[in-house]
């Protein structure tokens, strides 16, 4: 037991056993990222996961945890002053919402009892109260409770009501559950 243990672990997501195989394997020689050889094997990984994702867009991959994805989605679709709403049905709505403070939007939360997902009646209460929302930031799955949204009926009724962009976290969910993006 104290062997196991010991053994290392890969920490996002996790901590996860690391299998001895896997560990071996990232001391073999890997492609220059500046290589057509690199360029040939990501290209063919992009075109994988948007079967993966159900897309017909290649999805951009990060080099950083999911929480760098959230930050990167706020950095690049909010300014400094942009009104945003976020749903915080656990630790994960929770994150999207200091994120969201952290790049200064006026930030507009959501707050749903943890282990329940938010009804299209509280979000459109709550995004009928602030008329110029940019942006919603919510889950598919929300890690820390387990609790899918209803994603599809809460994405069309926003659209419904607002022209704001919709951002899901689905990182958990592309595991757990059917995700068909163009749909």
């Amino acid at each position: 037991m104290k062997e196991f243990m010991s053994r290392p672990r890969l920490f996002s997501p996790g901590p996860t056993p690391v299998p001895t195989q896997t560990l071996m394997a990232s001391l073999d020689a890997n492609p220059y990222h500046r290589t057509e050889e690199f360029y040939s094997i990501f290209l063919n990984c992009r075109k994988l996961l948007s079967e993966f994702f159900g897309s017909s867009s290649f999805p951009l991959i990060l080099s950083s945890s999911g929480t760098g994805a959230m930050e990167t989605a706020v950095q690049n679709l909010t300014d400094v002053g942009d009104e945003v709403l976020t749903v915080n049905a656990g630790k994960f709505g929770e994150r999207w919402t200091k994120i969201c403070q952290s790049y200064q939007c006026v930030t507009r939360e959501l707050k749903i009892p943890w282990g329940k997902a938010p009804s299209t009646k509280e979000l459109l209460g709550e995004l009928s109260k602030y008329k110029n929302v940019k942006v919603v930031f919510l889950q598919l799955l929300e890690t820390s409770t387990g609790v899918l949204f209803p994603i599809e009926a809460l994405v069309k009724e926003i659209k419904k009501v607002s022209t704001a962009l919709i951002v899901v976290d689905g990182i958990s969910a592309f595991i757990a559950e059917e995700v068909e993006m163009d749909r």
